[in-house]
């Protein structure tokens, strides 16, 4: 069982017409069969022995994928070697410092306007001016 494009396919040999780069047929869950890049695709090692022993020196340069990866595919979470996967990482990162930014300066904010709002009820009433009713116009 190998992985291509996050899905579980099993390699049934190379590609007959097939010049370089080398190319495989490969076949999904499902029955379908597809010619795919061999640079696409992730093998397990024992796979990868198996092709470098059937076709020596072909295979040599591999990709493989590790069974903690094989076992995210299964339940269909992308494994760790997916650019998607590091994009959705760094975007909750991002967001996570966004947040906190911007949780401190709503709270530098709100410090601020208790300020304004203590000196207001603290002043005098003397210091706070009231026009006068008559030259108030209606």
């Amino acid at each position: 069982m190998a992985i291509y494009n996050n899905r579980e396919v099993w390699i049934i040999g190379p590609t007959a017409m097939s010049t370089t780069p080398e190319q495989l047929t490969v076949r999904y869950k499902d029955g379908t069969q597809e010619n795919v890049p061999t640079a696409g695709i992730r093998f397990t090692e024992d796979e990868k022995k198996t092709l470098i022993k059937t076709y020596p020196s072909k295979f040599d340069g591999v990709s493989t994928i590790s069974e903690d990866d094989i076992t995210a595919v299964r339940v269909g979470v992308a494994p760790a070697y997916d650019p998607d996967y590091k994009v959705q990482a760094e975007t909750q990162a991002r967001a996570k410092i966004q947040q906190e930014e911007t949780a401190k300066r709503t709270e530098q904010a709100r410090k601020e306007a208790d300020e304004r709002l203590k000196k207001e009820l603290s002043a005098s009433p003397k210091d706070v001016f009231v026009a006068p009713a008559e030259k108030v116009k209606k």
